[in-house]
């Protein structure tokens, strides 16, 4: 035991940086490091704040610093829920604000035509001074985030209807062309766009916000999961969600096939101004539809119709493993029916150390997904393909082969991956089902500060 001061170091997701914190072991709480570093970085709000240690473990507040953990890892995290609210906040100010597309300056062309309106609505086109324009979907950093998570989105608004807003811009951006316009044009859009989202972001009260929340998560919403059996569907699901869920009731669909749901609850709570509370409670089904090998390409497109007609699916998650029934038919329909739909799918490639199949697997995926959309990104070994879908492969447990253990793999980037690809209210409930996954915020927070970090300072605020 000892009394003597020492110094350790927090890592600070939402600032990015690391900051020396001098404690006196068996004295100093984890609770009182929190105080002082949101004295030090100008945060209100000590409560909606944990330390993490190595990435995976809580420290409670009341907990004393003990002398062994001097040369561990510290993280000071924001609550899930807090970061809840901030994603709400960024999906409302993407509501209110729709952005044009923002083409990046690499070249010297300037068109000769560009689309403006004469009213206080957002431009109808933004001249593009590239080659290499930003797609809609593919706006992203080196450290993911949702592209739908932050009010900067881009989002270019059609030439044939333009969207009002209660925001009053500037109806050209891009003057005509000369040295000193192309050497400032990038600036230029950097002003105009960060005066749309400060404008808008301050005009979102924080009550509002959480009505907002309230909104999309009392009720309830479904994961759909598609697949053969034994290819490791269940596991995945329980790796995502960080629990297993237990077996509630078996039904029949339209298409006579067994039909399973899993279910769990959840709460989000908010304090009013008058100190009172409001909770909204919700139901999260996760369903299974087993035995699909068997089933013709018309049962797949009953099945779909109906369960989307009777829920509210975030998301299909198909799976496929090395050595299980795999049919490319049942595969393409299923995508072709989530996109009549309008339901995300993820294609997943489980099991993806139990052979070299996986990558045959991956590749197919690839290529059915390409029949619908292009290829946008691939961020870690996941592949986007728009607001279609993306596919992916991963190990949910530990895979032992020859005496050789491989680690679990692909579960986070799969799950931000959905994350990047779903917005508004289908994003919120993705991530409240990811509530108690609390390694995996851990994990994830880093991404999402620095994504949104350096969009703030891109837009210099």
């Amino acid at each position: 035991m000892t009394s003597e001061e020492c110094t350790i170091e927090v890592h600070v997701r939402r600032t990015c940086e690391f900051i020396s914190i001098k404690v006196i072991p068996m004295v100093t709480t984890f609770g009182d490091i929190i105080k002082i570093i949101c004295e030090k970085i100008n945060e209100p709000e000590p409560s909606h704040y944990y330390i993490a240690m190595n990435n995976e473990l809580e420290m409670e507040d009341h907990l004393i610093v003990q002398p062994h953990l001097m040369n561990q890892k510290f993280e000071m995290i924001m609550r899930t829920k807090w970061l809840l609210e901030i994603i709400a906040e960024q999906q409302m100010g993407r509501q209110y604000v729709k952005l044009p597309s923002v083409p990046v300056v690499t070249t010297h062309e300037i068109p000769q035509e560009t689309t403006t309106t004469t009213d206080n609505s957002i431009p109808a086109s933004v001249p593009v001074v590239t080659t290499h324009e930003i797609p809609q979907e593919t706006t992203t950093t080196d450290d993911s985030i949702p592209t739908s998570v932050p009010a900067v989105t881009t989002h270019e608004i059609s030439q044939e209807r333009t969207t009002r807003t209660d925001v009053s811009v500037q109806t050209s951006i891009i003057p005509e062309h000369n040295d000193s316009t192309l050497e400032n044009a990038d600036e230029e859009k950097k002003v105009f766009l960060g005066d749309v989202v400060r404008s808008t972001i301050r005009r979102i009260p924080r009550q509002d916000v959480q009505k907002y929340l309230h909104k999309a998560l009392d009720k309830s919403f479904d994961i759909l999961l598609m697949g053969s059996p034994r290819v490791g569907k269940s596991t995945l699901i329980n790796a995502i969600l960080k629990k297993s869920i237990a077996e509630t009731s078996a039904g029949r669909n339209a298409c006579t096939s067994e039909m399973t749901y899993y279910e769990y609850k959840e709460s989000y709570t908010s304090s009013t101004d008058d100190k009172s509370t409001i909770t909204s409670k919700c139901s999260i089904r996760i369903w299974d539809a087993p035995g699909i090998e068997s089933w013709t390409q018309l049962d797949i497109a009953k099945h779909l119709q109906s369960l989307v007609k009777e829920k509210n699916p975030i998301c299909l998650i198909y799976c496929a493993s090395p050595g299980s029934a795999f049919e490319v038919e049942h595969v393409k329909t299923v995508i072709e029916q989530c996109r009549q739909l309008d339901v995300f799918i993820a294609l997943v490639v489980t099991n993806m150390y139990a052979s070299d199949e996986a990558d045959y697997i991956l590749d197919t995926f690839r290529t059915l997904l390409t029949d619908h959309s292009i290829q946008t990104r691939n961020i870690d070994d996941v592949y986007y393909y728009g607001t279609v879908g993306l596919c992916a492969a991963v190990n949910s447990v530990e895979y032992v082969s020859h005496g050789k253990t491989m680690e679990p793999a692909g579960i986070d980037e799969l799950m931000i991956g959905i994350m990047n690809s779903l917005s508004e209210e289908k994003l919120l409930q993705w991530c409240f089902a990811l509530m108690d996954n609390g390694p995996f915020w851990i994990r994830a927070q880093s991404r999402i500060w620095k994504a949104l970090n350096s969009m703030k300072r891109w837009f210099g605020y």
